[in-house]
């Protein structure tokens, strides 16, 4: 049976493999995937004491910044502010149809 990622369970970023494998290939990402997932584990391991979100968002981002950079040096920045970009612009629309909805503004801000 194989073995669900970390990565696969966050909501921010388990869509990043799809980008990943478009980028470069369906193999070059398997081993991105696979090594980021292993320094997930680690910073988790090294840092039992993080809060929630550094370990939703901030470890995550890392661990996946740094096996792009070991697996393909050079390109880890560009990869990771294009999926940054994709999804800000996701959850931005998102965040502007909710509150497009009368009364929504205000009960946010409540």
């Amino acid at each position: 049976m194989k073995r669900k990622h970390k990565l696969e369970k966050s909501i921010l970023f388990r869509g990043f493999f799809k980008d990943l494998a478009a980028r470069y290939s369906a193999k070059t990402a398997a081993v991105i995937w696979e090594d980021a997932d292993r320094k997930l584990g680690r910073l988790e391991t090294d840092h039992p004491d993080a809060e929630r979100r550094d370990l939703t968002m901030v470890f995550p981002a890392v661990a996946l910044y740094r096996a792009i950079e070991k697996n393909v040096p050079g390109d880890a920045l560009e990869a990771t502010r294009a999926y940054g970009t994709k999804v800000g612009q996701k959850y931005g629309n998102i965040l502007r149809k909710v509150t497009a909805l009368p009364g929504m503004p205000s009960l946010i801000w409540k």
